[in-house]
């Protein structure tokens, strides 16, 4: 068990996911009411971010703009995009908390590589301030340690971004510690000499979709989503202590186990071939033959400009039928398929070709994050999964994994 150190929280420590509580807090309001409460928060957090996409995407059309105002457009249309696939992201997990869906991975890794890897990306996510930004490892903690290393950085990125958003000058610590007691536990010490947290508003700072007082920022799902991982992990998130004007200091829990002698490998964190930056050079799909199975014209257009730009020959049909037609005439390195189509759709076709003996990669896209769907693609016989909307550097570094597989066979 962790401790029980949360300020302005009144409940006894035991899981509770966020949209329980919200539910509490609507428990009088009649069922169809409480849905229609949360569909408006979700809709009103998306139509903000989407007036600001259309808007500019307007003012992009207009051909007097100059080349610096074009680009400074569009990366207001990306960073609102990037915002708006977030708050759909956090949705999606607190629903899997809610409903006991959210699929917990542990393995083992090293929890001082991972700060040291997290410093660049939080100071790359906020603005540069004169703020000093810290992180402390005490040498109680081990070179590795078992747990869910993905949910543990989230974690940690929302509550380190929220402690930087939120300070102005003087610093974010961040210390991490080895806790001995029956079993191990990590604690991170999150602290910040920011505005703070009034203490009648505390209460409401891990509720889903509350921005308090007049820090209004962000969709108020962070903190809210945090604790609820942190306590799926057998964890918590708590504020620990907040003064208005001087600042506040967070503490999260998190039990892990400690990895085995004969665990322990030169080789104990496996590169993620999704997360590896790419060049985008000219020549990095050259020679390859790709057959993509997408109906949407749009993002035959998106996906060829990708492709052909780093080298790719691409050729386009738009369902599963007219996919297996093309394999019969050409000889392809790859099939993306996506797996929605009219006709016949990418399930269908994937589970055809290979009855048909075809036993090049095929890469299943779909817009549809959930494990459920992911793995209902690989057993039709895709080897992997690009979730839309596609992130370029994910699909090039994707395309490139699976046909280097082909040469090493």
């Amino acid at each position: 068990m962790v401790t029980d150190r949360r300020a302005g929280d009144p409940s006894d420590g035991q899981f509770k996911s966020s949209f329980t509580e919200a539910a509490e807090l609507t428990k009088d309001l009649p069922r169809d009411l409480q849905r229609d409460e949360l569909l408006s928060r979700i809709s009103h957090e998306l139509r903000t971010p989407m007036g600001a996409i259309l808007g500019f995407s307007e003012l992009m059309l207009d051909t007097s703009q100059s080349e610096n105002e074009r680009y400074e457009i569009a990366s207001i249309i990306h960073r609102n995009c990037t915002y708006m696939m977030r708050l759909i992201d956090d949705v999606l997990d607190l629903s899997k908390l809610r409903t006991g869906h959210f699929k917990i991975n542990k393995g083992q890794f090293s929890p001082r590589k991972m700060m040291s890897d997290l410093i660049p990306i939080v100071r790359q996510k906020n603005k540069p301030t004169s703020v000093e930004f810290k992180i402390v490892v005490d040498e109680s903690v081990p070179e590795l340690v078992i747990s869910d290393q993905d949910r543990l950085r989230q974690i940690l990125m929302n509550v380190m971004c929220n402690a930087l958003k939120f300070t102005s000058s003087g610093e974010v610590l961040v210390q991490v510690h080895l806790v001995n007691t029956s079993s191990p536990v990590l604690e991170f010490i999150i602290s910040d000499t920011g505005c703070g947290i009034p203490e009648d508003e505390q209460y409401k700072l891990f509720q889903p979709f509350t921005q308090l007082g007049p820090y209004h920022a962000g969709n108020g799902l962070g903190l809210a989503l945090s604790r609820d991982l942190a306590r799926a992990l057998d964890g918590d998130l708590q504020l620990i202590k907040s003064t208005p004007n001087i600042g506040s200091t967070f503490l999260v829990e998190i039990p892990v186990a400690m990895a085995k002698p004969e665990e322990i490998s030169d080789n104990s964190e496996k590169v993620d071939y999704r997360k590896q930056k790419h060049s985008f050079s000219e020549s990095a799909l050259e020679g390859f033959h790709i057959l993509l199975a997408e109906d949407s014209p749009d993002l035959q257009n998106l996906y060829q400009r990708i492709l052909t730009h780093a080298g790719a020959r691409i050729e386009v049909v738009s369902n599963g039928a007219q996919a297996i037609a093309k394999v019969q005439e050409a000889d392809f390195t790859l099939i993306l398929m996506d797996m929605v189509m009219p006709e016949m759709n990418g399930y269908e076709a994937t589970a055809q070709l290979r009855k048909r003996g075809f036993t090049k990669p095929i890469l299943a896209l779909t817009a549809k994050a959930l494990d459920e769907e992911i793995q209902k693609c690989l057993v039709v016989g895709c080897n992997d999964i690009i979730c839309k909307p596609v992130d370029a550097p994910v699909l090039i570094s994707t395309i490139e994994h699976w046909t280097q597989r082909i040469v090493r066979q």
